[in-house]
């Protein structure tokens, strides 16, 4: 209590109030957290119900509270914003957005996870997968997914994946896209090597949405993509 004093009297006085509340209140303890502008800290206190009786008129003023052992506890923030922020501090995430995913082959079992590090589906924003492909065991040696997911469907096995990683909102399609409804996107990404179906997404999802359409060349010689983010760029 001193030394919070030193640093905010008002913020010592709230403490106060908040273990002496706890103590009417006969809750087996209480946990404070503070967030200063430069760091979260915090402790906890746990009461002793084996208090001596107080007698007469000057014991019965004491405050045992004050006589209580704080126990310092680590703060660390776990939230969907912060873990997207971390690593790129000061820069645009992906928190919040609305982005969807076409195909879930070699390209995306690895794309996704980087999405999700960078935000796709927290505070708010949804990460749709759709494929309705399944995982057979030519795909094994070469995608992100394996053998406990042999012969079940990509865009599900892909989204509990992502999900057992990180709290995010995801949302799997195992339906042809042409029959499916993505809603306002934020960002679609094309990755299932089909230039006919990519021809089709940029007539069905036009600007603003941007798109980013993303193929293996060969085999297996490089990668490419091309990003639609205008309407007074090139056609398809």
């Amino acid at each position: 209590m001193a030394w919070q004093s030193t640093l905010d009297p008002r913020c010592r006085r709230k403490i106060h109030e908040r273990i002496k509340e706890g103590e009417r209140k006969k809750v087996n303890g209480v946990l404070i957290i503070i967030e200063s502008p430069l760091i979260t800290y915090g402790f906890a206190i746990l009461y002793d119900r084996q208090w001596p009786v107080q007698k007469g008129k000057l014991e019965g003023r004491r405050d045992l509270t004050l006589g209580l052992k704080a126990m310092p506890v680590s703060v660390i923030r776990i939230d969907d914003r912060y873990l997207a922020q971390r690593n790129i501090p000061k820069l645009k995430t992906l928190a919040g957005k609305s982005l969807a995913i076409v195909g879930c082959g070699t390209i995306v079992g690895y794309l996704s996870c980087m999405l999700v590090k960078a935000g796709a589906g927290t505070c708010g924003g949804k990460l749709t997968l759709g494929d309705f492909d399944y995982l057979l065991p030519q795909n094994i040696g070469r995608h992100r997914l394996g053998f406990p997911d042999l012969l079940s469907n990509k865009a599900e096995a892909m989204a509990k994946e992502l999900k057992r990683s990180a709290p995010t909102e995801i949302r799997a399609l195992p339906v042809d896209v042409r029959q499916a409804q993505l809603g306002k996107l934020d960002l679609l990404i094309e990755a299932t090597g089909e230039e006919s179906l990519g021809h089709w997404l940029c007539s069905h999802y036009p600007i603003p949405a941007l798109m980013l359409s993303v193929w293996i060349e060969g085999p297996g010689t490089a990668v490419r993509a091309l990003l639609r983010k205008n309407a007074s760029g090139a056609c398809f």
